[in-house]
């Protein structure tokens, strides 16, 4: 494996891993945010008017959906990623192979 190949794989690992985290740490916060206005809603729910209660679903709903398409777009990204490294680890391995075959026959004609 040349150094400019293990760079490229290692640079698209810790991508991937970046973007694996990252997917963690949202849905994690997306727990944590639904958790959070579950609370609040249980509260205005015995203590407000119908009005705020459906104003404060609509911004749950509406939270709920922007973390959700944020998370679909890091699972997105994070297949490209996958895509990109494993051609990148078979184009590496044919190349491998190409070599080992390239120096076999030059050691068979020796």
């Amino acid at each position: 494996e040349t150094k400019s190949n293990r760079l490229t794989r290692e640079a698209l690992i810790i991508e991937r891993d970046t973007l694996r985290r990252d997917l963690t740490e949202l849905q994690e916060t997306l727990d944590t945010r639904i958790s959070t206005l579950t609370k609040q809603h249980e509260d205005i729910l015995s203590t407000t008017t119908t009005s705020l209660v459906s104003q404060h679903l609509a911004q749950t709903k509406q939270m709920t959906e922007e973390y959700e398409s944020t998370i679909a777009q890091l699972r997105s990204q994070l297949a490209g990623v996958d895509e990109v490294h494993r051609n990148e680890v078979l184009r590496i391995r044919d190349a491998h192979s190409t070599e080992i075959a390239t120096l076999h026959s030059q050691h068979e004609e020796q």
